[in-house]
């Protein structure tokens, strides 16, 4: 079989299963999937059934599937019901196991396929691209050939995120360059070497022009942050850019998780307990409430934020951090929103509300 044909043998599979109620349904296809398509054996153990992994001291969980050459271990997969679309718990989940068994790639099989690739950057960060089950899908093609036994090498798989990732940022480039004045100067140039400027003129004033962009054509690769780089306040300025899976982040739950950070600064807490204390506080999700916490640490030590908020916790941390630890506490978290801004602005995306936060704090410092 070409990679083509085993693509498309895929897309069958997930056509005649999507609807199935059971994952138990996954996980046997996919193992064999693995060895029959992908050609990886499972008799000399280069497929490993749901390894243990140690997520703490005494908690314990399993990846769904390890993929595993002479003895190093390649990549990770979690499966999941074909019919469930992808949320951030899942990404949190994929990346912990990646981190724990020290795999650069990793794989959630859902809705779509996510691959996930975290070398050559960040410890906190990952990029992600997402692949549909759709006959001939140029991307599914060159997802067989990446992951096949034999010819699997990150390099490759890190030259194709990166491809990726640059069609991306082009895409929103160009879209945001298209506008009205745009499309009247391009009208222009045609016209003029045929009409007066005052024949285009008369006609300019008769036009209504308006861009808008289809959202149907998804965004080919996605920087996330570590734990997933959803979030509420982001999700609110930027819904195009990210999903939007996550329940409301209340006042109360960012108080909850400023008031436990601190406490894990402060070396009263571990810090592997402390989404589940927010999340028993407060009803905030453990998954949100790890990705404040860490917010908070950062802003500590003035380094780039991991994960992003809602404005009114910006806002929060700001104001708590000048009241608890004065102005060098401020400067160092004025200095973790510059970076973060820096970041985002250098990945062309919008930095949105987060320099309006920078002058009316750094004012209460002169």
């Amino acid at each position: 079989m070409t990679s083509a044909e085993k693509w498309n043998f895929l897309v069958q599979h997930y056509n005649k299963n999507r609807n199935a109620l059971e994952k138990e349904v996954v996980q046997p296809a996919w193992e064999k999937i693995f060895s029959e398509i992908f050609g990886y054996m499972s008799i000399t153990g280069e497929i490993v059934r749901q390894p243990p992994v140690r997520l703490g001291r005494t908690d314990r969980g399993a990846a769904d599937i390890l993929i595993r050459q002479n003895k190093t271990d390649l990549f990770v997969v979690e499966l999941k019901r074909y019919n469930n679309d992808l949320t951030d718990d899942m990404c949190e989940q994929l990346l912990s196991y990646m981190r724990l068994l020290c795999c650069e790639i990793g794989i959630i099989i859902c809705d779509k396929i996510y691959v996930f690739n975290g070398s050559g950057r960040g410890a906190n960060e990952s990029k992600m691209v997402s692949i549909d089950f759709v006959d001939d899908n140029p991307d599914g093609i060159k997802f067989i050939e990446l992951f096949s036994k034999g010819s699997f090498n990150t390099f490759d798989i890190s030259t194709f995120f990166e491809n990726k990732v640059k069609l991306s940022n082009d895409i929103k480039q160009i879209k945001s360059e298209i506008t009205p004045p745009f499309i009247i100067e391009i009208l222009r140039g045609h016209f003029l070497e045929k009409y007066s400027q005052e024949a285009f003129e008369a006609v300019k004033k008769t036009l209504d022009i308006n861009v808008s962009h289809s959202e149907s054509v998804p965004i080919p690769a996605t920087i996330l942050s570590h734990q997933h780089d959803i979030d509420n306040g982001l999700a609110q300025s930027q819904s195009k850019e990210k999903m939007t899976h996550k329940k409301k982040i209340t006042p109360a739950m960012t108080k909850a998780s400023y008031d436990i950070a601190k406490q894990v600064v402060d070396k009263k807490l571990r810090r592997l307990d402390a989404p589940r204390l927010i999340e028993k506080m407060s009803g905030m999700t453990s998954s949100s409430a790890g990705m404040y916490v860490n917010n908070f640490i950062e802003m500590r030590k003035g380094e780039k934020l991991p994960h992003g908020m809602n404005i009114y916790s910006y806002e929060f941390f700001l104001e708590n951090i000048y009241q608890d630890y004065g102005d060098a506490g401020l400067c160092l978290a004025l200095e973790s929103i510059k970076k973060t801004v820096e970041y985002r602005a250098s990945m062309k995306l919008s930095t949105g509300f987060l320099i309006t936060l920078i002058e009316p704090f750094e004012a209460k410092l002169q």
